[in-house]
């Protein structure tokens, strides 16, 4: 990993997600709020972004670090958080900590 110059990536806090737009492909990412860390902790050594993803949580293994690339026809706004009517009830615990319901309390989270 090649950390982008300066001011290439503008990243947001969207209520539990981020999302990150990287100016020279046009392209805006989604992804959990620990991901700019993980970048920043990257451009410096591999082991320090590892031991930046498990901050998150000393429960999991560390992660596979990946990139992707998709293409989108809508976009779910959550900045909002979730409005009942406005959006499906399986939308509602979209945030939701999933590991403390799974490690802690043995509560299967929804999917």
């Amino acid at each position: 990993y090649h950390a982008p110059p300066t001011g290439v990536l503008k990243a947001a806090r969207l209520d539990g997600m981020t999302a990150i737009y990287d100016r020279r492909s046009a392209q805006t990412h989604v992804v959990a709020q620990i991901v700019p860390s993980i970048l920043d902790a990257l451009a410096l050594e591999p082991m320090t972004a590892i031991r930046e993803y498990q901050q998150a949580s000393t429960l999991l293994p560390p992660g596979t670090l990946v990139s992707y690339t998709v293409q989108l026809s809508k976009v779910v706004d959550f900045r909002g958080g979730y409005q009942p009517g406005a959006w499906p009830e399986l939308w509602e615990e979209f945030a939701c900590d999933w590991r403390e319901l799974w490690f802690n309390r043995r509560i299967e989270p929804p999917s």
